[in-house]
C-alpha cells in the first residue's frame, strides 16, 4: 500500500481550522499528518501581524488532535518549541532529511538554527538538548 503524508502550514488564517482539516485528511486515508508551523523568516517577518499566531494560541488547537492520534501512523509538529505544552511536547519534531524525534527521555541533540534564539533559563529546561529555539523574529514580534 501507498503511505501519504500532508504538511499543513500552521497560520494565523488556519489554526483554528486546524482540527476539522485533519479530519478532512483522515476521511481520505491520509497517513501521516505534518504541521508545519509558521517560520517566522524573509516575508513572515514583515507580515508577522497578518500571518503569524502565537505559540499559546496554537496549543489549545494542537491539543484537540491528540485524540486522533490514533488514525494516523503519525502527527508531527515541527516548528514549535516543545515547553510550550506538556501534551503536544511528544510530537514535536523537526525535519533533517528525516524526521527526527524525541527518544522516550524526550531528547535529541539539535543544532541551533541561524535566526533562532533560546532564553537563559532555557539552558535548564528538560527539553534544551531537542529544541530548535525560538525564531528571533517570533520574539520580536510576539
Amino acid at each position: 500500500p501507498i503511505s501519504l503524508a500532508i504538511g499543513i502550514v500552521v497560520c494565523q488564517w488556519n489554526y483554528r481550522h486546524i482540527y476539522e482539516a485533519v479530519k478532512f485528511f483522515e476521511y481520505f486515508g491520509v497517513d501521516d499528518i505534518v504541521l508545519n508551523i509558521l517560520q517566522m523568516k524573509n516575508s513572515a517577518v514583515s507580515n508577522a501581524g497578518q500571518i503569524g499566531v502565537q505559540y499559546s494560541l496554537l496549543v489549545p488547537e494542537i491539543t484537540k488532535l491528540l485524540p486522533l492520534q490514533n488514525q494516523f501512523k503519525n502527527i508531527r509538529i515541527n516548528g514549535l518549541v516543545p515547553c510550550i505544552s506538556e501534551q503536544v511536547a511528544e510530537y514535536v519534531g523537526y525535519f533533517n532529511g528525516a524526521w527526527v524525534m524525541p527518544d522516550e527521555n524526550g531528547a535529541y541533540n539539535v543544532t541551533l538554527q541561524s535566526g533562532k534564539s533560546k532564553r537563559a533559563e532555557c539552558s535548564s529546561c528538560k527539553y534544551h538538548n531537542s529544541c530548535e529555539g525560538v525564531w528571533d523574529s517570533y520574539t520580536t514580534y510576539f
